[in-house]
């Protein structure tokens, strides 16, 4: 920024250079350090006791739910005639409520003939994806049964039925806020998808292989790991490290919540031994998935292969090109699963005829706008789950418990505690205090007041977009003192790594907490008590009013209900809800720091505000597209609240303008 660019802003920096460094540092750290410490058994009898309780946790942390007796409610809308093998629209039931649509590729013949599950990446279109058809097309010519399902959010799987969507972002993240992941809702589908495959009579049920690219690659993976089934499997453009993750791009539905707290991409890999796995990467490819990293995986996870007498059925190639799933790997890849399925060749790379997609409309299950109601989208399952979840909370009357609850997933999965505070010279009027608290830095400006009360403020974005809130415009009217503070990421943390896209999402940040099993938000709510806490010791202050605008607003809330430090929480155009696709999406309104795994198991911000001891205020409460609420929405909310406090046997003066 100029000078003349610094001469504009409304507050002065705290610091005197931007320090995004305290964020993703400490975090590459620890990734760097879970990569040496989850070493893998060299040993058979060191990996028999080592594999249940890593197949457990890793189960665990998917939210992995499997119901393989639930009936298939297989159903067939058409079929097309091809040369040599014909395609089934179809679909099967994965969970109760919950339906795939696919498309079933047979050979000519009576079988039982091999099958592949082929799994598409972060395609919206999904299955019709002309490179989804084409390498369905090519196992079907070479006489394989050939499997190609829709992800969950992608292909019919979407909001409006036939406009295709991406299934990451605020649509995986709402997933986690509901209590499940994408990446465990797609390992479980594509386990019924075997369930599927084994069930038709022409089919092989003991040659059954899976594979995918990218996004595709990543399901293929996580299936073979957690299916033994599986008989073989080639995730391609996929592969790479758990560290490097924690300092690049990916999906929501390649992340494992807390996963670095167990394990590494290795440990997943390994779980497969000793059935046949062949990782194909590409030289060209960006770093989450370089060649480096997949070596540095499969090093580690050779060691198990070895151990069960399997180092034959393990096998990496790296390939010229950039990211995908290019023809010289899908020769590759029928070569494998020719030794390892069929139990022909060598495994070596063969010539494969040629195939060529149809137009996307003939091989969609239902035609565009007229599926079933039983086929639900990402975004109404996600509802759905929310609703099924406040239903269940209305049971719980112990505010206490409620209290415990929140603090154990927001403060105890991370907790920080302020080491050392450093006063910087005073600039512009306001007090510069740079704050350290281990692996977080806080940057303060503290200005004193005269009525022996404080106001902590944050925005989700930047200090100086309080310049214009009316939570800002208040205080500097009351002559209570104010506290502004970046939270943990933002402002003068900010690097533009931390999101994916133009807008400033912590799309990528928020992803590389979850991997350590802790949320920025927690981060966020911790540091409005903590500062209390501070200000308390430093300035004899005793009174504190939490305020926030937008995401800092919800932060603020659940601060006051968690420790009770603040007699007044205001929050500023803040969604009403943790609920991520709640009523449309948040995408102008919220940030991804919103994405907490679990939170709506515990409590929504109704339940916040129920809890809060404070007097709060909502103004302007917003839709996550940025509309504010109508005066009967705000209304309907206010009756939530007051319902909520009713039920925990407490009072509660909520206000909204």
């Amino acid at each position: 920024m100029s000078a003349i660019d610094r001469s504009l802003k409304s507050f002065p920096d705290v610091w005197n250079q931007a320090f995004p460094e305290s964020v993703f540092q400490p975090l590459r750290q620890r990734a760097a350090k879970g990569f040496r410490k989850f070493q893998l058994p060299e040993t058979p009898e060191e990996w028999a006791a080592v594999r249940p309780e890593l197949y457990r946790k890793a189960a665990a942390a998917i939210r992995l739910k499997i119901d393989h007796s639930l009936p298939l409610d297989y159903e067939e809308t058409g079929t097309i005639r091809m040369d040599g093998f014909s395609i089934r629209k179809i679909s099967f039931r994965a969970a109760p409520g919950r339906y795939v649509t696919a498309n079933l590729y047979i050979p000519d013949g009576p079988g039982p003939f091999p099958a592949i599950v082929n799994v598409h990446g972060h395609m919206p279109q999904g299955k019709v994806a002309a490179k989804i058809q084409v390498r369905a097309q090519i196992f079907a010519k070479l006489g394989y049964v050939c499997l190609a399902p829709d992800a969950f959010g992608a292909g019919e799987r979407t909001s409006i039925h036939g406009v295709p969507e991406y299934h990451g972002m605020y649509l995986g993240a709402s997933l986690m806020n509901a209590g499940e992941t994408l990446m465990g809702i797609q390992v479980a589908d594509n386990m019924r998808a075997i369930d599927l495959l084994q069930s038709l009579p022409f089919v092989d049920p003991d040659r059954i292989g899976v594979t995918g690219g990218s996004g595709g690659g990543n399901q293929t993976m996580y299936i073979a790991a957690m299916d033994d089934r599986v008989k073989a499997a080639v995730p391609v453009c996929s592969v790479g490290s758990y560290e490097v993750y924690v300092r690049t791009a990916n999906c929501f539905c390649e992340v494992m919540p807390g996963g670095l707290t167990f394990t590494e991409e290795s440990g997943i890999l390994a779980l497969t031994a000793p059935r046949a796995l062949k990782i194909c990467s590409n030289i060209a490819d960006g770093e989450s998935f370089c060649v480096r990293e997949m070596l540095r995986s499969c090093y580690e996870a050779n060691k198990v292969f070895r151990a069960c007498g399997a180092e034959d059925k393990f096998s990496h190639e790296a390939f010229p090109g950039t990211h995908g799933y290019w023809p010289e790997i899908m020769e590759s890849a029928v070569g494998f699963f020719d030794l390892h399925l069929k139990g022909i060749g060598h495994g070596m790379a063969h010539e494969v005829p040629d195939g060529a997609s149809l137009p996307e409309p003939e091989l969609m299950v239902w035609e565009a706008g007229k599926a079933p109601a039983k086929l639900k989208s990402l975004c109404r399952w996600t509802n759905e789950k929310a609703e099924k979840l406040a239903a269940q909370r209305k049971q719980v009357s112990d505010a206490a418990a409620v209290k415990r609850d929140l603090a154990d997933l927001l403060v105890r999965s991370r907790e920080i505690r302020i080491e050392n505070a450093d006063a910087l010279p005073e600039k512009e009027g306001w007090q510069r205090y740079s704050i350290d608290a281990g692996e977080v830095m806080i940057p303060v400006l503290f200005r004193p007041g005269k009525t022996g009360r404080c106001r902590i403020m944050a925005s989700d974005l930047e200090k100086e977009k309080l310049a214009g809130s009316r939570i800002y415009q208040n205080a500097k009217d009351s002559g209570d003192a104010i506290l502004l503070f970046d939270p943990y990421g933002s402002g003068e943390m900010y690097a533009y790594e931390f999101s994916l896209g133009a807008k400033q999402n912590y799309h990528n940040l928020t992803r590389y907490c979850i991997w350590f099993g802790f949320s920025m938000f927690g981060i966020w709510v911790q540091e409005y008590n903590l500062l209390a806490q501070w200000a308390e010791k430093t300035f004899g202050i005793g009174k504190f009013a939490f305020e926030g605008l937008r995401d800092a607003g919800a932060a603020a809330v659940f601060a006051a209900a968690i420790s009770g430090k603040a007699e007044a929480v205001t929050a500023e155009k803040t969604v009403c809800s943790l609920n991520l696709v709640a009523s449309k999406f948040c995408e102008e309104a919220a940030t991804l720091a919103l994405a907490v795994q679990d939170i709506l198991c515990h409590g929504d911000l109704s339940t916040a505000i129920a809890l809060s001891d404070a007097e709060v205020k909502l103004i302007s409460p917003m839709h996550g597209n940025g509309e504010k609420l109508s005066g009967e929405e705000q209304a309907a909310f206010l009756r939530e609240c007051r319902s909520e406090a009713e039920r925990f046997g407490l009072k509660q003066h909520t206000v909204a303008e």
